[in-house]
């Protein structure tokens, strides 16, 4: 007789063929997030290498979370018709060795995938708001926060490689080795995947507020980059979920739902690290993109970046964003060293007086 992966609840019975399971919910998010994320990746990448003609580093760590996240879901979704999304006493013992090994090399791969699609966002930024020399407290934010990502996902992929010793003992509960507990390591990566999103978050509205431009032009730009509050929230919910799999031992059911989570939110960081080149992907497709010749002045030059609004701190902030003249509608804006258009924000303010680029 088959023996339960975990002795059932008072009052309950194991089922292991035709058990309560979250796999059907899993396949659907699996699909619609890989959508998602891959029509924005590739999007991304058309518009830099067919239109801008022009890629970067940043691109190609896109594209390499999106081939990672595509291996990551397939392993995971594999993973969930052995028995990850039932309850455990609902998966046959026998079948947890697969299952934990399974879930360990999961765990270890989702380190330089995320780290992929974050340093692609740190690049990015680092590329719009920083082009010159100078070494203020905006620079050294963007540095802190790659050198965070850097250390911390670096620090999870070896966390799970060496998650026992020997690394048998991680399926085999035979073998008494020395381990590091999976579900509090998973649930401090939610916590580091949070912050690292509000990081993220914070660094484009700080810069875009420092910015001399009116009120109007930094909600429109602000607007683009503010699709990592989704990102956030997709970080908190995360963690809210991640609590019931430290604190229960329902493992294979709770992992199951932290699954579902974890889809969420690296589509929301690969959709951040994408939105700025959508605007101009859309105003080509519809005939509305300004043509595209070498720019002669910056609204963002270092004369505006340079100083806060109150006129201290000169030097902060830097950019090399382009400004591309005018149609009919209004002006564009373009971020990046021939980089993805940010659409237009707006017509020209009175009094707008552009700055030859230094």
């Amino acid at each position: 007789m088959d023996k339960p992966g975990l002795e059932p609840p008072k009052g309950q019975t194991s089922n292991f063929n035709d058990p309560l399971t979250l796999f059907s919910i899993e396949i659907a998010v699996s699909v619609v997030s890989l959508t998602i994320m891959t029509s924005f990746v590739l999007a991304r990448l058309y518009t830099k290498a067919f239109i801008v003609k022009e890629m970067h580093w940043e691109d190609y760590f896109s594209a390499f979370a999106m081939v990672g996240i595509i291996v990551w879901n397939v392993l995971y979704d594999i993973t969930c018709a052995h028995g990850v999304s039932r309850h455990q006493w609902d998966v046959r013992a026998t079948d947890l060795a697969y299952i934990l090994n399974m879930l360990n090399i999961i765990e270890t791969i989702y380190g330089p995938i995320m780290f992929a699609a974050k340093f692609s966002v740190v690049l990015q930024i680092r590329r719009i708001f920083l082009t010159g020399q100078q070494k203020g407290s905006f620079y050294w934010a963007v540095m802190f926060t790659g050198g965070i990502i850097v250390g911390y996902y670096l620090s999870s992929f070896f966390t799970f490689i060496f998650q026992c010793i020997p690394r048998p003992a991680i399926w085999d509960t035979s073998i008494n080795g020395r381990c590091i507990d999976p579900k509090t390591a998973t649930f401090s990566a939610g916590i580091a995947n949070l912050l690292t999103d509000m990081m993220l978050l914070s660094l484009p509205m700080w810069a875009i507020w420092n910015i001399q431009m009116p009120v109007r032009r930094k909600l429109a730009i602000g607007a683009i980059f503010a699709t990592g509050l989704f990102g956030c929230a997709m970080g908190a919910a995360g963690i809210a979920y991640r609590v019931p799999l430290v604190e229960s031992q329902d493992f294979t059911y709770n992992i199951g739902i932290v699954g579902l989570w974890a889809m969420a939110e690296y589509t929301a960081v690969i959709i951040v690290g994408c939105m700025p080149a959508l605007p101009l992907l859309f105003k080509t497709v519809t005939g509305r993109a300004p043509p595209r010749t070498t720019p002669t002045a910056s609204y963002f030059s270092r004369a505006r970046l340079g100083a806060s609004k109150s006129g201290k701190g000169r030097g902060v902030l830097d950019s090399n964003a382009k400004y591309l003249g005018r149609d009919r509608e209004g002006e564009y804006l373009e971020l990046g060293e021939h980089g993805a258009e940010m659409g237009k924000v707006g017509n020209a303010a009175k009094g707008f007086e552009r700055v030859e680029e230094v």
